[in-house]
């Protein structure tokens, strides 16, 4: 499971995303709204924690509202839990929890349960993602390669990491304000070719890049043919 944690304070930021990596999920963590609207409108993400403010709750929350609105509207399929303010948002379709600070090891276990729940009841006909595969991927800036695999992938983007963490880094360092050309190995007679641009990077706490979300701006209708053999196969 893909997870990405939003907390505009940095409260409990890091304190979560260590109890979520303890679980074998895959994190992301975003400190301001608009970073974390670009990285859900990847759509590669399966679930969301929210933490709201400890002080002056009311201060900006229609904008917080219409953020959750947003990823309501969207993205139907990942639920998300409240951390905090466990009053104001409730009223949103995809709330699957709130947790009152504060914050047990205990709740977050409990919430990630719900949320295996909720995906399976929401994505069991969706044919627009694959989640948790290995699939291999050459990501090509100019001259330079980097062997990677494709984690998640959906019609528009896709989540990478790399075979080799140092080459993967350097790579990446490099190019990320570049556009990238994306080869996916679907097997020994289809590799479907894109363009592609980084959309967020995450990195292991010695700041080394350890994967990336890609985003597709262009995918023509014969790609998209492939596409959906990939994610339907």
């Amino acid at each position: 499971m893909n997870i990405i944690v939003i907390d505009e304070e940095k409260s409990y930021l890091y304190i979560l995303k260590s109890i979520l990596l303890e679980q074998k999920l895959r994190v992301s963590i975003s400190s301001s709204l608009e970073e974390a609207k670009a990285k859900i409108d990847t759509a590669l993400f399966d679930a969301a924690f929210f933490i709201t403010p400890s002080q002056n709750i009311n201060e900006c929350l229609a904008e917080r509202t219409n953020f959750l609105r947003h990823v309501a509207t969207k993205f139907q399929h990942i639920p998300v839990c409240i951390i905090g303010d466990t009053d104001s948002y409730t009223q949103l379709p995809n709330i699957a929890k709130t947790i009152a600070h504060p914050i047990k090891s205990s709740d977050i276990v409990e919430a990630i349960n719900i949320f295996n729940k909720y995906i399976i009841n929401l994505t069991i006909e969706n044919t627009e993602q694959k989640k948790d595969i290995e699939l291999p991927v050459d990501v090509c800036s100019n001259n330079e390669q980097v062997k990677c695999t494709a984690n998640n992938i959906t019609l528009h983007s896709l989540l990478v990491e790399g075979h080799k963490l140092d080459e993967f880094n350097t790579f990446f360092t490099k190019n990320m304000n570049n556009s990238l050309d994306v080869h996916i190995v679907y097997d020994t007679n289809t590799i479907l070719r894109l363009n592609s641009r980084v959309m967020f990077a995450e990195f292991t706490p010695a700041r080394v890049i350890k994967s990336a979300g890609l985003s597709f701006p262009q995918v023509d209708n014969s790609q998209i043919e492939t596409f959906k053999k990939i994610l339907t196969g």
